[in-house]
C-alpha cells in the first residue's frame, strides 16, 4: 500500500499508521504467546525455553519494521538509501548471529542475536530516513480514512501471503513424507541455491518497477510500455539462468558441495521451468496491487495451492513428482504473466 500512496505527506502518513498498527499487533501477539504458556492444552506444543518463546514476537517485529522502512525508501525512489539499509541488515545479521553462535551455540542465542541484529538495522534505517512523526497523524480520523482507503490490502493480501508461504514450504514436507529425508535434503538445497539469485533479481526489479509503474498509472491510466520493457529485461535474465543451469548445474553442485550432492544438480534442471518463469512473473505480479485488484492475487494463490498439492501427490517416483511439480508451477506463472499484462492496461 505504500507504493500506491501519493509521494510526500500522504506516504509519510501511511508509513506512520502502518508503523503504529505493526507495534500494536506485535503487543497483541506477545500477550497471546505469553498467555499460551499457561494453557494446559497448548503449552506442550510451545518451546521449553521461556527466553526463546518470548523473543519470537520481538524477532518478527524487528523484521517487519525493517521491511516497512525499506518499502518506504523504495516507494520514494531512494534506492541508494535502500541498498545501504539492506546491506546493514544483512551484514549485521551475519556478524551478530555468527558471534552469538560461536560463544553460545544454542537456538536461543541465535534468536536473541537475530533480534539484536535486526534492531540495530532498524535503528540505522530510522537514522537514514527523515523524521516523520507529526501530531496530526495520531488523529483517529486519519486512521479511519486510511483503513477505509486501503481495507482491501489486509482483507486479501494477508490470506494470499499465507497461502503463498504454505505452498512454498509444502514441497519439502511432502517429498520428505513420500520419498524420505535424503531426497528432501537435495530438494531443499536446490531450491535455496536457485531461489537466492532469483530473489535478489526479483526484489531489485520490483523496487524500481512498482514506483515507476504507479507513476505511469496515475498520469496516463496504464503502464503497458513499462511493463513490456520490464518483461523483456526479465526474459533475458531468465534465458541466462536457463543456459547456466542446463550446462553448469551439476558441475556447480559437485564442486561447491561435494560429489554426494550431485542429485541436487539434476533436480535443478528438473525445476528449471518453474524458476525461469518465477524470475519473470514475481516482479510483474505486483500489478494486482498497483491497480488494487488484490482479489485476483488471492484467487491465483488458491489455485496455485491446488496445483501444488495435486502435482506433489499425483506421480509415483520423486523424479516424476518434481518434474510434474515444476511444470504445474510454471504453467501457473505463465497464467499470472498473462493476467498481469492485462492489468497493466489500467
Amino acid at each position: 500500500m505504500l507504493a500506491i500512496a501519493e509521494d510526500g505527506m500522504d506516504r509519510t502518513r501511511a508509513v506512520f499508521i502502518v508503523f503504529v498498527v505493526t507495534i500494536l499487533m506485535a503487543i497483541l501477539f506477545f500477550i497471546c504467546v505469553a498467555g499460551a504458556k499457561f494453557l494446559p492444552g497448548v503449552r506442550h506444543y510451545l518451546p521449553d525455553s521461556p527466553v526463546f518463546l518470548l523473543t519470537i514476537v520481538p524477532a518478527a517485529l524487528c523484521l517487519a519494521l525493517n521491511q516497512i522502512w525499506q518499502t518506504w525508501a523504495a516507494a520514494e525512489g531512494l534506492y541508494g538509501k535502500l541498498n545501504v539499509m539492506r546491506l546493514v541488515q544483512a551484514s549485521t545479521l551475519v556478524l551478530v548471529q555468527i558471534g552469538a553462535g560461536l560463544k553460545y551455540p544454542t537456538a536461543t542465542s541465535l534468536v536473541i542475536g537475530f533480534v539484536v541484529a535486526t534492531g540495530i538495522a532498524f535503528a540505522w534505517s530510522v537514522k537514514t530516513m527523515p523524521r516523520f512523526i507529526r501530531g496530526e497523524f495520531c488523529s483517529p480520523v486519519e486512521f479511519r480514512k486510511f483503513f477505509s482507503r486501503y481495507k482491501n490490502f489486509p482483507l486479501y493480501a494477508l490470506p494470499a501471503d499465507a497461502i503463498n508461504t504454505a505452498a512454498g514450504q509444502l514441497p519439502i514436507l511432502v517429498v520428505s513424507y513420500r520419498f524420505g529425508n535424503e531426497v528432501a535434503g537435495y530438494l531443499a538445497l536446490t531450491m535455496r541455491v536457485l531461489g537466492a539469485p532469483i530473489g535478489l533479481v526479483g526484489k531489485a526489479v520490483l523496487d524500481v518497477f512498482k514506483r515507476y509503474a504507479i507513476q505511469s498509472i496515475q498520469k496516463t491510466g496504464n503502464c503497458r510500455s513499462l511493463y513490456v520493457n520490464t518483461f523483456m529485461a526479465l526474459v533475458l535474465a531468465s534465458l541466462v539462468l536457463i543456459g547456466g543451469t542446463i550446462f553448469l548445474a551439476e558441475d556447480i553442485f559437485r564442486v561447491a558441495f561435494g560429489p554426494e550432492w550431485l542429485p541436487a544438480g539434476r533436480m535443478a534442471i528438473w525445476l528449471l521451468p518453474m524458476f525461469a518463469l518465477r524470475m519473470i512473473a514475481s516482479p510483474l505480479s505486483y500489478m494486482a496491487y498497483l491497480v488494487e485488484r488484490q482479489h485476483i492475487d488471492l484467487l491465483w494463490q488458491a489455485a496455485l495451492m491446488v496445483v501444488t498439492v495435486a502435482t506433489l501427490y499425483a506421480f509415483p517416483s520423486y523424479e516424476s513428482t518434481l518434474i510434474g511439480y515444476s511444470a504445474g508451477y510454471a504453467a501457473m506463472y505463465f497464467v499470472y504473466i498473462l493476467i498481469s499484462y492485462r492489468l497493466s492496461k489500467g
